[in-house]
């Protein structure tokens, strides 16, 4: 296909597809057994459905790319290695995709995102809200983007948080020195989260304003305010508990 603009919805494609040319590729709710694209042009990318290899010809001048997830399945393993993989030179990323958090480990990527800085990341969290190892991986961006300046992570819990106290070392320590801003939203004090929190606030040593707010934001499920309130209020008060703390109080904000 030789276009300048391609958008592709509500399709039904049983073999791999080739798309040569576009400068916006547009590809949603197609049936794929991979994606293999040969577009030099192409600045912006669009993609939902499957986990499907994805391949992108040379040279990438994708400026932003933005892939949702349609599975039931744990996507980490396929986030930061195939994705990472064929979106390595993009500025600008958006991810929508499930996690659990048990979890027994993961295999790191040789690859880097040496051109990311801006990262959006939505993420369906399932499992006992006890376990930390699943939500914990993501602390594995600091290390995979190390141009990171902006981090956004919208999160949605489908269980409420148990009080627990979270481990100071629960991840090898990582020093980032681009990051500035992060957000964390649907905050309900799981414990994987407070770890993560905690995480991302020692090891990103430039970092000028971390938002931590317990409302579920633009998540593709959004609970009423009122069938969330429980959560919203247990995890303003853990993030109050656990993360309020002297030495991250002129960076952190705590919405409520």
């Amino acid at each position: 296909m030789d276009l300048q603009t391609l958008r592709s919805s509500l399709c039904k494609w049983f073999m791999s597809q080739g798309i040569s040319g576009a400068c916006s590729q547009n590809v949603k709710f197609c049936i794929l057994q991979k994606l293999d694209i040969g577009a030099p042009n192409l600045t912006m990318f669009v993609f939902a459905g499957r986990m499907i290899p994805i391949f992108l010809g040379e040279p990438v001048k994708i400026l932003e790319a933005t892939v949702d997830l349609i599975t039931s399945s744990d996507c980490f393993s396929y986030v930061f290695t195939d994705l990472v993989d064929a979106l390595s030179h993009v500025p600008s990323l958006s991810i929508s995709f499930r996690i659990e958090t048990k979890v027994i480990n993961f295999v790191k990527n040789q690859t880097r995102l040496t051109n990311l800085r801006r990262l959006v990341l939505k993420i369906d969290i399932v499992g006992s809200p006890e376990v930390t190892g699943g939500i914990l991986r993501l602390a594995y961006l600091l290390e995979l983007a190390p141009a990171l300046e902006e981090l956004v992570l919208h999160m949605c819990c489908f269980d409420s948080a148990i009080n627990g106290e979270p481990r100071e070392d629960a991840y090898r320590p990582y020093p980032h020195r681009h990051l500035k801003t992060i957000k964390m939203t649907g905050f309900y004090g799981l414990l994987g989260q407070v770890e993560l929190a905690l995480y991302l606030l020692r090891n990103a040593t430039s970092l000028e304003r971390m938002i931590i707010d317990p409302v579920v934001r633009n998540n593709w499920f959004i609970p009423s305010m009122s069938g969330a309130k429980h959560n919203i209020d247990q995890g303003t008060s853990i993030a109050l508990n656990k993360l309020w703390r002297q030495e991250f109080r002129k960076v952190l904000d705590i919405l409520y």
